[in-house]
């Protein structure tokens, strides 16, 4: 029998430094003992409490696409997993055995055993391991909590321009700390110093300008043209500023948030922990408070109004759409902000030109009105049961040049049609669908500079037309209005579909070559002619000029009939 071994590890390794292969050296034990043979290992050194973690994924993957052996060996359920919804380990269990493969838990008391009384304990075991790991999480934000209110520092790398230095719990230090190292002992803890004199100064600079009425872009623009690194040699941005002047701990203050993302305490909840005077200050009090209350005003006072304003402004100033746009005017809120308050960059430039949007969907419809029967949507419009999506586009920049996005995944519809905004936008259409749509980076073909998709006024509507007749929907259309139609007038048939005669025509062939099933066309009353063959009597119908050319003639039949007839005269 072919097995796979699973090995699981916490994170921290310190502690649990040979827990691997411990685990390895018994499963392999348990393998040779039961006539099992090892064909594969799994590592992961990783909390139980998901299962992303990412030798889980590889086995699942393994299992699902058809694997190489027929069961899981793990010491016991705590390794497999140590799930907040017990009935998670389940799922994967049952997951396993759908595919053929058996979890084994060696160091089990039900071992390999499938019974009613097996499954009970299981059970038990999987929710011990979860309240496991929920009483290790409880005694971890309570001993966080503890240690903020002690005025200490509660993990994490330090903040800019300051320093972890490792003391007493009487408060004597001990030494500095560099990243990557950690205080020795269960006793010793951690505080913040001053540290570099020109980072200290520059978290001034960023208070005082900030206090002044400079934007945060402004600042980090700012910085980085002084060649201020920020943290870990990057460079400024807005939201680095923002983390800067935000951050409590410039004032002395110790805070903590004692939350966490899997094991949530429906009973304390995620409350804030902060003791005050608790690390060196960088600013004073009262310039905090007065970076404080720029911070709400701007927050309260900057209207959708204002907001757009800036917004059109800085597309308009750089020229296209990307984080960059910011850097040399002075906006409100960075990047980020305005995607999370409008949902994107683009939706919030969308309701910044909502005039001229309007404007240009209107001046489509009035292009289209009377040429083609449209019935507007939200998105755009109809036009015979197929829909037509209307988006404006805006310009991005690329290293392999400029391109107005278009991307399919954020428009439903058969047929899109956009139309540009910015200050190098053109008045003509962008009309795409068809095969075009399901092209996974279709929107890089629309270059700024070329020509391919684009419209004039003069031109869309036949572009829409065709689109429209050629689309899933409108082949759909094609073959129900036929089939209801009975014997069909092709004529009448394209006037019902508002499309060419010529172009109906072309397509019931081609569904006929396919192996569509549709209805015969009807014949027009005297343009076609029944002719009897003289020698067999066989009746035939042709169209009238060829009716006159087949007139006294044999059929094929018989003319074929008649020259091998003669053939073999000759060879006698």
């Amino acid at each position: 029998m072919k097995v796979a071994l699973y090995l699981r590890r916490s994170t921290d390794e310190k502690l649990q430094a040979d827990s691997l292969n411990a685990q390895e050296e018994s499963l392999r034990h348990y393998a040779a003992e039961h006539g099992m043979t090892v064909v594969a290992v799994f590592r992961d050194s990783a909390s139980g409490v998901t299962s992303r973690r990412p030798a889980f994924e590889e086995m699942i993957q393994v299992i699902t696409h058809g694997a190489a052996f027929e069961a899981v060996l793990c010491r016991d359920v705590s390794r497999f997993g140590r799930f907040f919804d017990v009935d998670e380990g389940a799922f994967y269990d049952a997951l396993f055995l759908s595919h053929h493969c058996q979890t084994i838990y060696c160091e089990e008391v039900f071992g390999t055993e499938i019974s009613p009384m097996a499954g009970l304990i299981k059970g038990i075991r999987r929710v011990m391991a979860s309240e496991f790991s929920r009483e290790r999480s409880r005694m971890a934000r309570q001993a966080f909590a503890r240690i903020t209110r002690l005025g200490f520092r509660c993990g994490g790398a330090a903040p800019y321009g300051l320093k972890r230095v490792m003391v007493t719990l009487s408060g004597r230090k001990v030494q500095d700390l560099r990243r990557g190292e950690w205080k020795a002992l269960a006793q010793h803890r951690t505080k913040l110093e001053l540290g570099d004199p020109e980072k200290i100064a520059v978290v001034r600079q960023i208070f005082e300008s900030y206090a002044s009425g400079a934007r945060p872009t402004i600042i980090a623009a700012e910085l980085n043209s002084q060649g201020v690194p920020a943290r870990r040699s990057k460079e400024w941005t807005g939201e680095s500023v923002l983390d800067v002047i935000r951050d409590p701990v410039y004032i002395g203050t110790a805070r903590v948030q004692i939350n966490t993302k899997t094991l949530v305490d429906p009973v304390q909840g995620n409350p804030v922990v902060e003791r005050e005077n608790a690390f060196p200050q960088v600013v004073s009090r009262d310039l905090w408070d007065r970076v404080r209350e720029i911070e709400r005003r701007r927050r309260e006072e900057a209207s959708k109004e204002q907001l757009f304003a800036e917004l059109r402004r800085a597309y308009e100033s750089h020229g296209s759409l990307e984080p960059a746009m910011f850097d040399g005017v002075a906006a409100s809120w960075p990047w980020a902000r305005y995607a999370r308050r409008f949902g994107s960059i683009e939706g919030a430039l969308e309701e910044a030109y909502a005039t001229e949007v309007e404007r240009r969907r209107a001046a489509l419809l009035l292009i289209l009105r009377g040429a083609v029967p449209t019935v507007p949507t939200a998105e755009g419009f109809r036009v015979d049961e197929v829909a037509v999506t209307v988006r404006p586009l805006f310009l991005h920049r690329h290293e392999s040049g400029s391109y107005w996005d278009l991307d399919r995944r954020r428009f439903v519809g058969d047929v899109i049609v956009g139309f540009q905004i910015g200050p190098d936008a053109s008045d003509d259409w962008i009309v795409l669908g068809g095969s075009t749509m399901r092209l996974r980076h279709f929107h890089r073909l629309i270059r700024a500079g070329g020509r391919r998709y684009y419209y004039s006024d003069q031109c869309v509507v036949p572009r829409i037309r065709r689109l429209v007749f050629n689309c899933e929907r409108g082949i759909e259309r094609f073959i129900r209005v036929a089939r209801e139609s009975g014997v069909l007038n092709l004529t009448e048939l394209a006037r019902q579909l508002h499309e060419q005669p010529a172009a109906v025509v072309r397509r019931y062939h081609l569904l006929r070559t396919a192996g569509v099933i549709l209805p015969p066309i009807k014949a027009a009353p005297g343009r076609r002619v029944q002719i009897r063959c003289e020698n067999c009597g066989r009746v035939r119908t042709f169209w009238l000029g060829e009716a006159l050319e087949r007139q006294g003639k044999y059929c094929r039949l018989c003319n074929c009939r008649l020259v091998a007839a003669s053939r073999r005269k000759k060879r006698e």
